[in-house]
């Protein structure tokens, strides 16, 4: 018999060979100390610019810290503001009186407000329910989603985020090539067929209900398979017609994958 093949991360073959995990901000929301999965000063690189320029020129950093320093954040008074920064592996921290200079046109009496930034912010607490090696890829048990204008909180959104337990995609190997309905396709049988998906669409209780297939071709000689509308439906149907799925429901949404973009193969079964 053929070797089996049916599971394959894209983290090895397509996703960034250098990516990795970053440490992200801290923020405070009702007294209580958050993981803050982005780093708002970043965002704007005149700010970035001029912290950099005024923070010591050494220190150290890691991987998951290339800048060598976290800030650290709190909601005053409807604003996102900068608390404090602590440099990395280091007894030094700045507060807002020491960050006059740097952050000079947002500095008031009640602190910096961040109104150069604008945009959608999540911060975690808890346990990890989906981790990724890859930037802030990843989800917590709980979560709150923090929609910000020019440093204002217009809109703030907590979720409870959780895993469905199910058959792992990793597992299904035999499973989702004996339903397959190989008679439909005779020019594939014998064949390794690999499909890229990314986009998994669940229902909370485990059901697959829809993903994109991105690209299929023939594992072996590497020839891409056109688009086949009838190959990508029966495909699907394939994957509707197993349940459980282990499902990750995050901030209202349900998917199949730990990975946003994965490899799966399909091979017949011979005796």
């Amino acid at each position: 018999m053929k070797k089996f093949i049916v599971f394959l991360l894209l983290q090895i073959s397509v996703l960034p060979t250098m990516a990795t995990g970053q440490s992200g901000d801290v923020i405070y929301l009702d007294g209580e100390s958050w993981n803050l999965l982005w780093e708002p000063i970043n965002s704007d690189p005149t700010v970035y610019a001029r912290l950099k320029a005024f923070l010591p020129e050494r220190r150290d950093w890691s991987t998951a810290n290339g800048d060598g320093y976290t800030a650290f954040w709190e909601i005053k008074n409807g604003y996102l503001c900068l608390k404090q920064i602590e440099i990395l592996d280091s007894i030094q921290t700045y507060d807002t009186e020491t960050l006059k200079k740097p952050f000079a046109p947002y500095y008031k009496k009640k602190g910096i407000r961040a109104s150069w930034f604008s945009g959608e912010v999540r911060a975690g607490c808890g346990k990890h329910i989906r981790y990724v090696h890859d930037g802030f890829d990843r989800n917590f048990e709980t979560e709150q989603v923090l929609t910000i204008q020019n440093g204002k909180v217009i809109k703030a959104v907590t979720y409870h985020n959780y895993r469905v337990p199910g058959l792992k995609i990793n597992e299904a190997s035999k499973i989702i090539s004996r339903r397959f309905p190989w008679w439909k396709f005779p020019e594939y049988r014998g064949k390794n067929i690999v499909c890229i998906i990314c986009d998994t669409e669940m229902s909370k209780d485990g059901h697959f209900l829809d993903c994109y297939i991105s690209k299929m071709y023939l594992l072996y000689s590497h020839k891409q398979i056109e688009e086949d509308v009838s190959l990508i439906r029966a495909i699907k149907e394939t994957l509707r017609s197993i349940y459980p799925w282990e499902t990750i429901v995050a901030n209202g949404k349900s998917q199949m994958i730990e990975y946003p973009i994965i490899a799966i193969g399909l091979e017949e079964e011979t005796n």
